[in-house]
C-alpha cells in the first residue's frame, strides 16, 4: 500500500509522544495539535526528529503538506494550533497518514509571508 511521507510519520510520532507534550501535543478532541512551547521545540524536540531545529522551516513544511494554522485568541499567547485541511491527521489515525501528500489539497499557491 501507499507509504506515508517521512515528514508526516515523524510529525505523527512527535505529536503523539508523551515525552514532548510540553512542547507539542494533540488537542483534547485529538483532531488538531498545539505547538505550546516554540522555544522547547527548537531546543529539544525538532532536533530529535529532524536534521534542523528551526520552527520556521517546520511550519513551512507543515503548510506544504496541507496543514493550516489557527492563531491563538490573544497575541500574548504563543500557542499555535494546527489542523490538516482534509482532516486526515488525528490522534490514533496512523492509517490515514499516507493520504497526506506534499503539495496536495487546494492547488492554490501559499500566501506570501
Amino acid at each position: 500500500g501507499p507509504r506515508a511521507a517521512p515528514f508526516v510519520q515523524k510529525l505523527f510520532r512527535m505529536v503523539s509522544s508523551p515525552e514532548s507534550d510540553m512542547a507539542i501535543c494533540w488537542s483534547e478532541a485529538g483532531d488538531t495539535f498545539w505547538v505550546r512551547r516554540p522555544d522547547l521545540m527548537e531546543a529539544e524536540v525538532l532536533p530529535q526528529h529532524f536534521k534542523h531545529n528551526r520552527l520556521s522551516f517546520f511550519a513551512k513544511q507543515l503548510r506544504a503538506y496541507g496543514f493550516k494554522q489557527r492563531m491563538a485568541p490573544s497575541c500574548l499567547e504563543m500557542v499555535r494550533e494546527w489542523h490538516h485541511a482534509s482532516g486526515n491527521f488525528y490522534r490514533g489515525g496512523a492509517a490515514q497518514l499516507p493520504h497526506i501528500q506534499r503539495g496536495g489539497g487546494s492547488g492554490a499557491p501559499p500566501p506570501a509571508p
